[in-house]
């Protein structure tokens, strides 16, 4: 259906919606049920941003102090030394814990 839709509006750049692309995929009738259907799903991005919270709270949490031990994380990259010192910290608050 996106193929389509860019497909129309390529075609007819200049031209209406209601002329151009609803023809080109089957009306608004076709076009609403999509859109109430992904606005009452949320975004793409909350729902990956949901699984992978999840996935964070769940299991990788757990797995963070082991990777913390076994890696050393280094760089000589000015831009990358916040997330260094983060990961010092982070080792720092897991001995200290």
């Amino acid at each position: 259906m996106l193929i389509r839709i860019a497909e129309a509006a390529t075609e007819k750049p200049d031209g209406i919606v209601r002329d151009v692309v609803f023809p080109a995929v089957g009306g608004e009738p076709v076009l609403s049920p999509i859109f109430r259907e992904h606005k009452a799903a949320g975004t793409f991005e909350r729902r990956v941003h949901a699984a992978l919270r999840s996935s964070y709270a769940r299991h990788y949490r757990r797995m963070l102090p082991a990777v913390l031990t076994t890696l050393e994380f280094r760089s000589n990259n000015a831009r990358h030394r916040p997330v260094l010192e983060a990961l010092d910290r982070l080792k720092r608050f897991r001995d200290d814990g």
